[in-house]
């Protein structure tokens, strides 16, 4: 192994410090895990599902708006029934 000097924000020196603890290892394998972990080309592959999930919600967004439309139509229409048959 070799040493290194990595500078952190105490936030996530805190992190390190709390993963290591949970984890019954040194500081430094945790941040050896996260290096293991990350994967620059996932970032891309994460943008790209974000927006398969943004088309996908805006087309169930829409089934739902007309759903409710011919809900409303059907209780408009059951309504008028009612009344015309009771008259």
């Amino acid at each position: 192994m070799v040493r290194m000097q990595v500078l952190l924000d105490e936030k996530h020196k805190k992190l390190a410090k709390r993963y290591a603890k949970q984890l019954k290892e040194s500081e430094s394998e945790v941040i050896r895990r996260a290096l293991d972990a990350y994967d620059p080309e996932s970032e891309s592959e994460i943008e790209a599902l974000a927006e398969i999930l943004q088309e996908s919600t805006k087309r169930a967004e829409a089934a739902v708006d007309n759903a409710i439309e011919e809900v409303t139509k059907t209780t408009k229409f059951y309504k008028t029934r009612k009344t015309r048959t009771r008259s």
